[in-house]
């Protein structure tokens, strides 16, 4: 048996699941609302679309127009101007007279290469006709090339409009297909997502008949209960005594309205949301437009608040814009100054710097000569002590052969004395000139190694060495030498002159 608890539980989640079909609904609607605007807005702008096609056309048909008043403003100037061609001709043949026809005439002939006679008529005739015909052929070739150059452009302007109102239809085309895609996509997804509220709405319904039948089943079995307690309750009074029986079937009929005033609260309940329901389902059209209309006031008031917020806004980043503007020319303006003060002191310290350069390159140029001076005199003192060596070792060597000059003098003059007086002694003891001459050259020619070889007191006695000890060069030892060797040769020279023979 079903207590009333459960029934009264069951009615709420009844209530609830009508509840959430009435939202359903109500977004529904709002969906529709959407669907239907969008709809609005497709239609303008496909009346905007046709009231723009409508003024391609009037513009077509004005170019059109235009067109024919060139046309026959072209035919008109070709018109007037074959009308003055033809008067001007007619003027030059009345007014040149005959002898200027007739000059031109044979001019004429004669550039066209016929044989004219100046007195044949018919020639001139003929050629007065030659030249209307060909004056006639270039007014109508200058007529035809201009009709085909107004052709030319009419035909070239008209396809250039074509080309225009091609791609201009092509772009309203696209225009719509776009805009008809698009509202497409999107009636095709309102429409998915009205499907499924409407099958979810559907469900939910189902499921809430489905509970109402429940509902009923039950109440249907509890009457079907009742009446088994009845029965049963008839059946034992029948068999009980009176008053057990009838304190038992009060208790029992006490029981049965109890049961019958909770059935009949549950039915009531349950009408009384079938009612609601059904009031919801009749006031849902009034309650979705007050519901829209409050909406729609406190979306206008809700933006109405913010296009003032945004109005602030824009006011407030224009402050700041014209704010930071200034702040931009300043910093602009100071970094101007800067970089012209960079500049400046650039261009001093490239100064400086190429001042720096410049003595640093005169110190080093004189650092250079003086270094160059400097070598150039160590250079003139190296050679002036070169020469003073140079000129001490002469001096030496000329000192040395001074003395030895003064030496080889002074035996020169012993010699010369010892020779006096051995010319002045007898003959006997005069000795032969080669034999002291090679004695002389053998023993001063002797070998180092030899024992008989001159000591240095006979070689210093004959001036071949120095007192000191040190030996003479050998250009003055041969000097010497060759002294010694005529010195010793002079005195032996003077032997034959005081009569001795070898």
């Amino acid at each position: 048996m079903v207590s009333a608890d459960e029934l009264q539980k069951r009615v709420e989640t009844l209530q609830r699941q009508l509840r959430k079909a009435g939202d359903h609904l109500k977004r529904l609607a709002t969906e529709n609302d959407t669907l239907t605007e969008q709809v609005e807005k497709f239609n303008e702008s496909e009346a905007q679309l046709k009231t723009a096609q409508q003024e391609l056309e009037e513009k077509n048909a004005q170019n059109a127009q235009q067109l024919a008043d060139s046309k026959q403003q072209l035919h008109a100037a070709l018109e007037e101007r074959d009308q003055a061609l033809e008067h001007q001709l007619a003027e030059t043949q009345t007014d040149g007279g005959d002898e200027q026809w007739k000059a031109a005439a044979l001019e004429l002939a004669t550039a066209v290469g016929v044989a004219v006679d100046e007195g044949s008529p018919q020639i001139l005739e003929q050629v007065r006709q030659h030249w209307e015909d060909s004056a006639q052929a270039h007014r109508v070739m200058m007529r035809l090339q201009v009709e085909a150059d107004a052709k030319a452009d009419a035909k070239a302007e008209l396809e250039d409009r074509v080309h225009a109102q091609a791609e201009i239809e092509a772009a309203v085309v696209r225009a719509l297909e776009n805009s008809s895609e698009e509202l497409a996509g999107r009636l095709r997804s309102a429409h998915a997502a009205q499907a499924d509220d409407l099958a979810a709405a559907r469900a939910e319904a189902a499921e809430a008949v489905g509970a109402r039948e429940e509902l009923g089943r039950d109440y249907d079995e509890l009457l079907g209960r009742i009446g088994k307690m009845k029965d049963g309750l008839k059946a034992k009074m029948s068999a009980d005594s009176e008053q057990p029986a009838i304190a038992k079937a009060k208790e029992l009929e006490g029981a049965l309205q109890q049961a019958n005033a909770q059935l009949a609260a549950t039915k009531q309940a349950l009408w009384d949301s079938q009612e609601a329901s059904e009031r919801a389902s009749s006031d849902f059209g009034r309650q979705e437009q007050a519901g829209q209309l409050a909406a729609a006031e406190a979306r206008m008031a809700a933006e109405g608040e913010e296009r003032a917020q945004l109005e602030a806004r824009v006011e407030q980043l224009q402050t700041e814009l014209n704010r930071a503007l200034n702040t931009e020319g300043q910093w602009a303006e100071e970094r101007e100054l800067h970089l012209v003060t960079i500049t400046n002191l650039q261009g001093a310290l490239e100064d400086l710097q190429a001042a720096r350069d410049a003595d640093v390159d005169v110190a080093v140029e004189k650092l250079r000569e003086e270094v160059r001076a400097g070598a150039q005199q160590v250079r003139a003192a190296v050679a002036r002590a070169e020469q003073a060596e140079l000129r001490l070792r002469r001096i030496e060597l000329s000192g040395a052969t001074a003395e030895q000059s003064q030496q080889k003098i002074t035996e020169q003059a012993a010699l010369d004395e010892s020779m006096r007086r051995l010319r002045e002694e007898s003959n006997d003891f005069n000795l032969d000139k080669r034999v002291i001459t090679n004695l002389v050259v053998g023993f001063l020619g002797l070998p180092y190694g030899d024992s008989k070889r001159s000591q240095e007191e006979q070689q210093e006695k004959v001036g071949l060495i120095r007192k000191a000890g040190r030996r003479a060069p050998a250009a003055v030892l041969a000097a010497v030498a060759g002294r010694d060797q005529g010195l010793v040769q002079r005195p032996v020279d003077l032997v034959p002159a005081s009569g001795v023979q070898p």
